[in-house]
């Protein structure tokens, strides 16, 4: 079990400095201790904090860094920009911050911390304060992380309350985490890299919204079923100290916007939020007065590749069945690797705790080690298998005399067997699975394998499938589909019709197809018309 501290640096700022600093070692049986210090004026840390932002984002912005954020951030006149000059910045933040908390006044509090914790235990270090340049200041830097790897450092509001959950919730916990992921708009950006990673935990029930509208948004998060995890991809910023998402290239939304049903979402569960985006202080904040748990945001405007390599590292600890904390920290710790490439990026993500939580339930997420994945030499038996039998039905068919269709139809139906055995054999998405099958299935209407169309439909679209209505074409095709809607058993796409017609001529249309998993199969169980984009 983990021990957290706590350190409230009261009313001041850096100008002025904290003449309260109390320390509570809060201990698993509900006892406190208690330690009382200080800290000095320490005006240049403000001054060089500034400094770094704008280095940062001049260095980024002079390299063309694809970030997850859609406004730039002026220059403002800075020349000789360079990478050896940031990081020597850096070294210098780091050393006058370490001076800072080695302050006697202080000293005298770290010394007695140490002798209460072990350093080879789980050490949560919460910072209290109402200073916003604090809350955007590199606390991983301080030196007690260094004897403490195990520890990690989060910030919280001055104010929290406990949540009260609904009464179902607290009487019939989940077997496995629900997690909401939003991945926003994209322009510019890669989040299908943060779906992939997402849809890769096998031991959750997930749920994806691509460019949800606003309203879509609010229900979801009212879902009666409750969420532990919301995750958010795409572009964030935050203005006048409020967070703002934007849900789709259309409509963005700021949290008070949200409040009511994140309110519910809380209520009826929620414990994380992560907002793998751009400077989402905003966000921390008004979450923050919400009593959201835990919340998990980048201090600035994040790289792509960073954003992405944070998720996967911070994934990958979580599945050794770390907690939160210690996950952050990991994966903090490896984005370093990149801090030539992305100077500034493994400072960037951080984590804000509810206090009002008791220690000793503060969420933990659980996954299993690896996704397993079928061995190949079952799946080739299996084909081997349908092989021969389909080799012995159309012997068969043959020597009883059956008619062609009835031929056509055993085979495909053992056609359809193999591709949707095939599927199972390969390490691949659900999502590239589903667009497999439909292009599966119009690859069979051009070639006018109707028996074969046919199996890739549920009961309900067999009924209503024409093959009279395909024979006026030469050639049926799908393209770009993109995923819409997205759960553990059913996946929406979006794409693009191309009915090319025994003249040549052709007309595009834009269709919905709904994938889902019934039985050991997929099929396709909806399919709509939504307009036509190019008439004949």
């Amino acid at each position: 079990m983990s021990k957290l501290v706590v350190l409230n640096l009261g009313a001041g700022n850096l100008n002025d400095g904290f003449r309260n600093v109390i320390a509570q070692l809060r201990l698993k049986d509900g006892k406190i201790e208690q330690f009382i210090g200080s800290l000095p004026p320490a005006p240049e840390l403000a001054t060089l904090n500034q400094q770094w932002q704008l280095l940062y984002y001049a260095l980024h912005q002079r390299f063309d860094v694809a970030r997850r954020r859609l406004f730039e951030v002026e220059e403002k006149g800075l020349t000789n920009i360079s990478v050896r000059g940031f990081q020597e910045l850096c070294q210098e933040i780091e050393t006058k911050f370490n001076l800072w908390l080695d302050s006697p006044s202080f000293l005298k509090v770290d010394h007695k911390l140490r002798t209460k914790l072990d350093q080879n235990e789980e050490v949560q270090i919460i910072i209290e304060t109402g200073d916003r340049t604090l809350h955007r200041f590199p606390w991983h830097l301080w030196h007690f992380l260094e004897d403490y790897q195990q520890a990690e450092i989060g910030l919280s509001n001055l104010e929290y309350s406990p949540i009260n959950l609904e009464k179902k919730q607290r009487n019939k916990p989940r077997n496995k985490p629900r997690i909401l992921t939003i991945l926003g708009h994209s322009e510019g950006i890669n989040v299908k890299a943060d779906q992939v990673l997402i849809a890769q935990i096998n031991n959750a029930e997930i749920v994806f919204l691509v460019e949800p509208k606003s309203a879509e948004f609010h229900e979801i998060l009212w879902d009666e079923k409750g969420w532990d995890i919301l995750f958010f991809a795409g572009h964030s910023h935050t203005e006048n100290h409020q967070g703002i998402i934007f849900i789709n290239p259309q409509e963005s939304l700021n949290i008070k916007e949200l409040k009511t049903a994140i309110n519910k979402a809380i209520k009826q569960g929620l414990q994380l939020a992560i907002f793998n985006s751009c400077d989402g202080i905003g966000l921390a904040e008004e979450l923050s007065k919400l009593n959201l748990p835990q919340i998990i945001v980048m201090r600035e405007g994040v790289p792509d590749l960073i954003a992405q390599e944070f998720l996967k590292y911070f994934l990958s600890a979580l599945q050794q069945n770390k907690s939160v904390f210690c996950s952050l920290r990991e994966a903090r710790e490896r984005l370093q690797a990149w801090d030539n490439d992305f100077p500034g990026g493994s400072w960037l993500p951080m984590i804000c705790q509810n206090l009002s939580i008791p220690n000793d339930s503060i969420f933990k997420i659980s996954f299993d080690d690896k996704i397993e994945v079928p061995k190949k030499n079952k799946s080739n038996v299996k084909i081997f298998f349908y092989s021969i039998l389909l080799l012995l039905l159309i012997l068969f068919v043959a020597v009883k005399n059956y008619d062609n269709y009835s031929l056509n139809k055993l085979s495909s139906i053992i056609s359809n067997l193999l591709v949707n055995n095939q599927l199972k054999s390969e390490n691949i998405t659900f999502e590239e699975e589903g667009k497999i099958l439909i292009e599966n299935l119009y690859q069979a209407l051009s070639n006018k394998d109707f028996p074969l169309a046919e199996t890739f439909y549920d009961v309900s679209l067999k009924q209503q499938f024409n093959p009279d209505f395909f024979k006026q074409f030469s050639k049926v095709t799908v393209n770009n589909l993109e995923v819409s809607y997205q759960d553990m058993n059913i996946i929406k796409f979006i794409g693009e019709n191309n009915y090319i017609y025994l003249d040549n001529t052709y007309q595009t249309e834009k269709r919905n197809y709904t994938v889902s998993k019934i039985g050991n199969q997929l099929q396709i169980t909806s399919s709509n018309f939504i307009e036509v984009t190019k008439p004949r």
